[in-house]
């Protein structure tokens, strides 16, 4: 695994060069010196967005790699955030990256409940964050009544599937349908193997929102100060 984390590292290194090189080092010169020192707080912001972040993941996380170096779960999710930047899977990657390098401190179906939660956790973040916004900044503006029922039916059809994620989370449901095929005998050793691994998972998120019923809210309220973070960025491009 070392050798791998190593021969990422020099992958990543000759992609750098190879970006600078196609980009011309004098182009990039001269963008951050328009940009100047007002680089600064916009690279400060998104550095306080991410350390935001990754302190409510950890109210995701169960134990033992809760109790991991704040620092190391700061790597981890940045880790699995470059997968996505420079991967076409669709978000997928970097959490399976996140979920593997948790595994390397322990192996169980912690690591994959931590990512699953997380990843409810961040998009209902996002929907609040929207749907809070788009309130506030669309309520003076006068829309067409199709407009208004597009934007809603979208909203409530979000909402309704998170929701819907959350429950099936909540009462150990994930694996319902594997465990309802193995029961009938279908799909075999490779599926009843599937349907193991996923009911202990099943079991260890039950157990997550039974004993732990506020970690949730918590994570989504970090979150939602990340992209307020995130947000007031936005007003200082607006402003400069």
């Amino acid at each position: 695994m070392k050798r791998f984390h190593t021969l990422s590292i020099l992958l990543g290194v000759i992609l750098l060069a190879f970006l600078i090189w196609e980009i011309g080092a004098g182009q990039l010169w001269r963008e951050l010196t328009l940009l100047g020192w007002g680089l600064a707080p916009l690279i400060l912001i998104e550095g306080v967005a991410d350390l935001l972040r990754t302190y409510g993941w950890r109210f995701c996380l169960s134990e033992p790699h809760r109790s991991l170096p704040f620092l190391h779960l700061f790597r981890i999710r940045m880790a699995g955030i470059s997968i996505n930047y420079l991967t076409p899977t669709a978000g997928l990657g970097g959490d399976v990256t996140k979920g593997a390098l948790l595994s390397l401190n322990h192996r169980g179906p912690e690591a994959a409940t931590g990512v699953i939660i997380g990843k409810l956790s961040e998009a209902l973040a996002q929907l609040l964050f929207v749907v809070v916004g788009s309130i506030a900044i669309l309520r003076g503006i006068e829309l067409s009544a199709g407009v208004w029922a597009a934007m809603l039916a979208g909203t409530v059809l979000l909402g309704g599937g998170m929701v819907g994620f959350l429950v099936v989370q909540k009462y150990g449901k994930l694996g319902a349908v594997l465990r309802w095929l193995v029961a009938r005998r279908v799909g075999g050793q490779i599926l009843e193997k599937a349907a193991r691994h996923i009911t202990e998972v099943d079991e260890h998120l039950r157990l997550f929102y039974k004993e732990r019923p506020m970690d949730l809210p918590l994570s989504i309220f970090c979150t939602l100060l990340a992209w307020l973070a995130v947000s007031s960025r936005h007003g200082i491009l607006s402003f400069s």
